[in-house]
């Protein structure tokens, strides 16, 4: 199934002015995006004009939809209620896919506590409660991987995480010796590791960081409003690349 067709279809539309086209684009990032990689995807979505735009400028004429910081470019508040009214028909798809992909996923699943992960996490997505959604798959989610580390890796980790953290004669890590002591390791610092031992690479370790951001801002008292797309674009991510890779 082609998620972003609906989504070419509203940037198609020729009433659609620049800047709605750029908040259209720059929904589709689950984190603060750069103009290169707003311009590459609106390319890839068929904005070919886009190459010739000031982003900045278009962006920066109405800060109250965009915010720039210093990792790129995220909507606003009402930016994003805006790119929801634009995005409606993709956002429904897209939804309802992820409903139906956690539910397959759940029945194809044999181990319980992979199981229980996703069902708390459809449960609470089925309910439209987003940050529970985000915070359930993402548990889940890491608790994939350091079972990996724990069954396949451990003695490669805990010499990597060794040498990166015990400097200076300062015992900062200790060994992992049982899937508990990992409590002690920051989730930031996990990804590293797994990234030092080649589990992932730096790409999927950039993109599973953001989704711990996320899942961190959900995790905390905010005002930052998570929408359906948001988790559903989450967890549609994990889903293929940590609870279907690993």
């Amino acid at each position: 199934m082609d998620l972003d067709a609906p989504l070419r279809d509203v940037l198609s539309k020729k009433s659609l002015s620049q800047i709605d086209k750029a908040i259209v684009v720059l929904s589709t990032f689950s984190r603060e995006a750069s103009v290169s990689e707003i311009k590459t995807r609106g390319l890839a979505l068929g904005v070919r004009a886009i190459c010739k735009w000031n982003i900045s400028a278009v962006l920066g004429r109405h800060s109250e939809l965009a915010i720039r910081t210093p990792d790129g470019w995220r909507l606003s508040t009402q930016g994003g209620l805006r790119a929801e009214e634009l995005n409606a028909s993709r956002k429904s798809l897209l939804i309802d896919s992820t409903a139906r992909a956690l539910h397959a996923e759940i029945e194809r699943l044999s181990d319980p506590l992979r199981r229980e992960f996703l069902s708390d996490a459809l449960k609470c997505f089925n309910l439209s409660l987003n940050k529970p959604a985000v915070v359930y798959s993402w548990i889940g989610a890491a608790w994939i991987l350091q079972t990996i580390v724990m069954e396949l890796h451990l003695e490669a980790f805990n010499s990597a995480a060794g040498k990166r953290y015990n400097q200076n004669s300062q015992s900062i890590f200790r060994r992992i010796r049982t899937i508990e002591d990992f409590s002690r390791l920051k989730e930031s610092d996990l990804l590293q590791v797994l990234e030092d031992i080649s589990l992932i690479g730096k790409s999927l370790h950039r993109e599973l960081k953001a989704r711990l951001d996320l899942r961190n801002a959900c995790g905390h008292p905010t005002t930052m409003i998570v929408d359906g797309h948001t988790a559903a674009s989450h967890i549609h991510f994990l889903l293929e690349n940590v609870y279907r890779r690993f």
